[in-house]
């Protein structure tokens, strides 16, 4: 990971209007300055050392800094440090400079320079120093101010999805605070300053500020209940992710609480539109000649913890051992039964039952369990705080259904993206069964992927399981579960390990159009970001003896976002209108696919790699390395096994394809840009759909449609060995590739060509017809 590196040495906290700190590769003219004068006794001291690592002497360490005539005078001038990115050790984990002046002398002068030498990290080990530090003055300023301090303890919303409250003041641009609106209600965050006091501005950064724009309301209130506005309609530029300033200066406002009422943002994808999310957010008192200046918030990703990477595919530890399955979670204690303890009605009426629910998850303790008799349980509201959820589940506590056919959970909520009827926020211990999840929908279904169902409804998600702030769920085992008639997916899995899907049922969901629409199952971690060894490291996660009923479906299982070692086995997937299993192109590694029954798909089977997405943060691409794929059935299936986008070494092993009638011009398992890519023992027979070849390599064009051509290349070091291809419309076809490798296939009694080959081989065995002179 590259490490970009931010020192100041400050007059002011302030950064004058306009102006942020920038990485060591931004294009900036920079002007060494390698002594500044000062008055008598100048001192450099240390200005935010709580956000930063300890000093290890008198002037150095990390962090701003603050150059001073004396122990009480004012700044003299602001100064920033442009550190050289590319000569910071990867493991270094502080940045040192000297500050040497004349405190004796009437005047003299305050020279900078590089501390040399070594320091001993964090872990314990020795590391170099940093060197070329060049400091810049920017400009000297009369009046200091700062934002007021505002504890994560002052933060609350109205909702969030993982992404919490305190987030958005806790100095770091990485994390941040989303929630999506709702057609009632749109989401809010609060800031208490603790008693009222002064406020000229505010300063706002928001997520994914530079490439969309954020509108929103700016609200005041002394006592919390009565609200005015204090800028109503307001935007972010759409052209910057730091902190962008709001002048508040005209209202001469004096407050003690500051709400961020969101309208949503202008996304170029619809289904994010209306999302609100801000990554830092600041409170300043009036400035004396109206101007705005901000701080710059840092982002920074959590280093990630000393952690052992993984080596095998599927659950297994990292040194390759089997990883034991977690327990579902016993009951040791009471049995809380929503009927006759807490007064729900199991009649199929106007009458709401959440209520009922939410009394009797709030009486339960670790161990017990809510029980549903059958009958059907109407979800009409939403839990206090969360407009988007039916009722969230609790550490602990199960909840069980008499049987899966005869006790219905029948949510209410229409309203896209990530709604849900049930959530687990950083949730453990919990065993959900014997239920069926659905949705008082009554409009029609589709069947085409490529836009949505302009008759969409239902929650967004069923089960939605996902982390909270920096923690993750797990121990959450489901089984014996029906989902259906949901947008999005019917089980939702981010950012949480140990999670079991069993023996449960998912289809009909209201849309499978682009965007995250129709997944029976989504298993995913942050985009673009490894989180190996964090809390919210998705590992671990076992989808077994499912069943995913198309043709209501775009995908069965997606595996996505850096997830891995997750194993997908036993399940049978029918008619989905995309890949029945989808690696999705989004750096997935590790993962397995086993013993599955995959048929009548019309595009692809298992997929390993994706194109689409939204880019920068969640176009798709390439699957990471190392995923096997093995001891599947596919049958009349177009594509039965895809690998392409760059997807590197996966295994394909000892599959059976067959019955492939429907689809023209499809292939039982095709290479594209699958470098490494094994091919081996698997059995393709008895496909005789025209233009079907049983192996074929071939040149990938890469992500045409987004018009990067990100993912474009041919097979190469890929070996294709002991594989059977018989009695289908054509064997095996190699038009594109290097160093490809052809040993011990059984290659025959194909309706139209055997074999053909259109590129030179590293090593083969095939009898090949010499080239015409």
């Amino acid at each position: 990971m590259k490490r970009i590196l931010r020192i100041a040495a400050a007059a002011a906290l302030a950064l004058p209007t306009g102006m942020s700190w920038h990485d060591a590769r931004a294009a900036e003219q920079v002007t060494a300055y390698p002594a500044v004068a000062v008055l008598a006794n100048a001192v450099a001291e240390q200005a935010n050392p709580d956000a930063h690592l300890p000093k290890a002497h008198s002037g150095g360490g990390d962090g701003a800094y603050n150059i001073k005539t004396n122990d009480t005078a004012a700044r003299t001038g602001y100064f920033k440090f442009r550190v050289d990115a590319e000569q910071v050790p990867d493991d270094a984990n502080r940045v040192y400079f000297s500050l040497k002046g004349k405190s004796n002398a009437s005047q003299g002068s305050l020279a900078f320079s590089n501390k040399t030498g070594t320091f001993a990290n964090d872990r314990g080990e020795t590391v170099p120093r940093a060197p070329t530090l060049l400091p810049q003055k920017v400009e000297a300023v009369d009046f200091v101010v700062d934002p007021y301090d505002i504890p994560p303890s002052n933060v609350t919303s109205s909702a969030d999805d993982g992404n919490i409250a305190p987030n958005a003041v806790d100095n770091n641009r990485y994390t941040r605070w989303s929630a999506q609106n709702t057609a009632e209600q749109n989401q809010y965050i609060t800031f208490d300053l603790g008693e009222p006091k002064p406020v000229g501005y505010v300063g706002i950064a928001f997520y994914n500020g530079d490439s969309r724009q954020s509108f929103f309301t700016l609200q005041a209130s002394n006592d919390g209940a009565v609200w005015i506005d204090v800028a109503s309609n307001a935007a972010s530029s759409g052209a910057s992710q730091q902190v962008e300033a709001f002048d508040l200066h005209a209202y001469e406002l004096t407050t003690r609480y500051l709400r961020y009422v969101g309208h949503g943002n202008n996304s170029d994808n619809a289904n994010s539109r209306g999302w609100n999310s801000i990554t830092e957010f600041q409170a300043y008192p009036p400035h004396p000649d109206g101007t705005t200046p901000v701080v710059d918030a840092p982002y920074v990703e959590p280093e990630l913890p000393p952690t052992e990477p993984y080596t095998q595919p599927g659950l297994t530890n990292p040194d390759g051992t089997p990883y034991a399955v977690h327990t579902p979670n016993p009951v040791t204690g009471a049995t809380h039964d929503v009927v006759a303890d807490f007064g729900a009605d199991p009649a199929d009426n106007e009458n709401d039952d959440t209520p009922a629910i939410l009394a009797a998850i709030a009486a339960a303790d670790s161990g017990d369990e809510v029980y549903f008799p059958n009958g059907t349980y109407n979800l009409i509201s939403t839990m206090p705080g969360d407009a988007q959820t039916n009722f969230q589940l609790k550490n602990g506590v199960n909840l069980r259904g008499e049987s899966e056919a005869g006790t219905v959970l029948k949510s209410d909520l229409n309203e896209p993206g990530n709604s849900r009827a049930i959530k687990a926020f950083n949730k453990n211990n919990i065993y959900i069964s014997d239920l069926t999840i659905t949705a008082r929908y009554d409009g029609r279904y589709t069947t085409d992927p490529t836009s949505q169902n302009p008759g969409i409804g239902g929650f967004g998600n069923g089960i939605y399981i996902d982390q909270s702030g920096d923690q993750g769920s797990y121990n959450i085992t489901i089984e014996r579960v029906t989902i259906e008639h949901f947008q999005r997916m019917g089980i939702r899995i981010a950012k949480s390990h140990d999670v079991t899907v069993r023996h449960s049922t998912f289809r009909k969901a209201t849309d499978v159009g682009g965007g995250g629409a129709g997944y029976g199952i989504a298993v995913q971690g942050t985009p673009k970001v490894d989180t190996l060894g964090l809390p919210t490291d998705t590992r671990h996660v076992l989808i077994e003896h499912n069943r995913f009923e198309g043709p209501y479906l775009r995908h069965g299982v997606v595996v996505q976002y850096y997830a891995h070692n997750n194993l997908v086995a036993n399940n049978t997937f029918l008619s989905t209108q995309l890949d029945a299993i989808d690696l999705h192109g989004e750096d997935e590694y590790l993962n397995e696919v086993a013993f599955n029954h995959v048929e009548n798909v019309p595009r692809g089977g298992i997929g390993v790699g994706n194109t689409g997405g939204t880019p920068p943060l969640s176009n798709h691409d390439a699957s990471g390395p190392g995923n096997y794929i093995h001891r599947n059935s596919v049958v009349n299936t177009r594509d039965g096994i895809l690998v392409y986008m760059g997807s590197p070494g996966t295994r394909i092993e000892e599959n059976l394809i067959t019955g492939t009638k429907d689809y023209v011009n499809a292939a039982g398992i095709k290479i594209l840009n699958g470098p490494g890519t094994i091919v081996k023992d698997n059995v393709i027979v008895g496909n005789e759909a025209p233009g079907f070849w049983g192996i074929l390599l071939a040149h990938d064009p890469g992500d045409v449609n987004a018009g990067t051509g990100a993912g474009a290349g041919d097979p190469v070091d890929a070996t294709v060995t002991g594989n059977v291809v018989r009695r289908n419309a054509n064997g095996l076809k190699i038009e594109a590739g290097q160093r490809i490798t052809v040993l011990g296939n059984e290659i025959k009694q194909n309706r139209g060509t055997n074999v053909q080959v259109d590129v030179p081989l590293a090593e083969h065995d095939l009898k090949l017809k010499k080239e015409k002179k």
